[in-house]
């Protein structure tokens, strides 16, 4: 039987969170050790970022079916399905020598990921209760942040030493186990979803055709625009950092990551478990502010210092908006509806990470370093500005943004 809505650790969010660690553990190895295997093969590294770009596009768009989807048949179904995705693009990858090939298993990777982001979410939220949503939202993101952290380093010695038949086995290995683990987890099927599979059988079900409302979530528009705003000022002051720091010079950039990190994994349960007390205004306000202030010291930096103060300015800005926008998107639905709205969020920031990461290079190649973060600084207190004027004109029609606002469970 599913997990009644009661307490934060409870069994299926536990699974969930190791299931959700274990799956951004491959993609983890994976990113850096990408371009290192084309080059093995003889292959120019700028034939990673268009398969990067290629998979990632079609990641998003089927993120968007699979929310649809998902809140509509079996989500353990769906995941299983995206698991295998996952787990037969590494076995594609043991094999891959040719760009088809190697297009085909990163394009397998990223849908299967897509998926099970949207999705795994959603079911380790659907057994919290409404008062630790907040904090459930902040403590799931660990496991995937913990994964980031240590498997990179992995991966690049994997790949630095040309053991790639080694990388895609174990990537395997941990998804194989990740199917395991799901395969535990009872998860019933939302009311809307059992009213569609008897209508089905009924023989009442309407025609499929294409609405738009069964791939967008209008009242997740607003947390995945602030998504997308998010994508942009981390593509853009995190991607091009490093490079950045070799031009003046400064050599030890590193640790801004270091600390950042660390400072991930203490403040994103915080700033959810404040998000579950207060106006998500009060977090979300003061976070861009926190990143806008980071970016002007990037900007002017010419030692380590104000890049040390950036990181932490840069990671309590980063945990306050991250863990609130997703709350915002799942508070401002009905529990059947929680799937679509995941979804509708992350697909904001797939567009703001692919948009930022463009116009990031493409402004500072033409202006600079310099010119660039302060621009990027721009877009955090727009961003700010705009979430401000949308509390003012609509806030009190806005479902999500107080604790009073919580849906009770299905």
């Amino acid at each position: 039987m599913k997990d009644k809505p009661g307490k934060l650790w409870n069994r299926t969010f536990l699974l969930c969170m190791l299931i959700s660690g274990l799956n951004a553990f491959p993609g983890g190895m994976l990113s850096p050790a990408l371009p290192i295997y084309l080059e093995h093969l003889g292959r120019g590294t700028e034939i990673a970022g268009t398969i990067v770009a290629i998979a990632t596009f079609l990641s998003m768009f089927t993120r968007m079916i699979a929310g649809g989807w998902a809140d509509k048949i079996s989500r353990k179904t769906i995941l299983l399905i995206a698991f295998l995705f996952e787990t037969a693009a590494f076995f594609l990858f043991c094999v891959a020598n040719s760009f088809p090939l190697l297009l085909a298993s990163r394009c397998l990777f990223g849908v299967g990921t897509g998926i099970v982001v949207t999705v795994l979410c959603t079911i380790a939220f659907d057994t919290l209760p409404p008062e630790l949503l907040g904090t459930g939202v902040g403590i799931f993101a660990l496991a995937a942040s913990a994964a980031y952290w240590v498997a990179p380093t992995i991966g690049t010695a994997l790949a630095v030493q040309g053991r790639f038949l080694l990388l895609f086995l174990i990537s395997a290995a941990v998804l194989i186990l990740s199917i395991a683990l799901l395969l535990t987890i009872p998860v019933e099927l939302t009311a809307k979803a059992k009213l569609w599979q008897e209508a089905r059988k009924n023989g009442t079900a309407e025609r499929s055709r294409f609405r738009l409302s069964d791939y967008l979530c209008r009242e997740a528009l607003p947390s995945a625009f602030l998504l997308l705003m998010n994508g942009i000022i981390y593509a853009a002051l995190v991607n091009f950092l490093s490079h950045c720091g070799v031009s003046r010079g400064i050599t030890q950039v590193a640790l801004f990551f270091t600390i950042e990190s660390i400072l991930l994994v203490v403040l994103q349960p915080v700033c959810g478990r404040l998000a579950d007390r207060m106006h998500l205004g009060w977090i979300i306000i003061p976070g861009y502010l926190l990143m806008g202030i980071a970016c002007v010291l990037v900007a002017f930096a010419q030692n380590m210092v104000p890049i040390l103060i950036a990181s932490v300015f840069y990671a309590a800005g980063y945990s306050a908006t991250m863990a609130t926008t997703q709350l915002w998107a799942i508070r401002s639905v009905e529990l059947s509806q929680r799937s679509l709205a995941n979804s509708t969020y992350y697909v904001g920031g797939d567009v703001g990470l692919a948009l930022g990461a463009y116009a990031a290079g493409a402004l500072a190649a033409v202006s600079g370093y310099t010119a660039m973060y302060l621009v990027i600084a721009g877009v955090c207190i727009f961003s700010m500005i705009w979430f401000a004027g949308f509390i003012l004109t609509r806030g009190k029609k806005s479902k999500g943004l107080s604790p009073r606002d919580l849906t009770d469970p299905e």
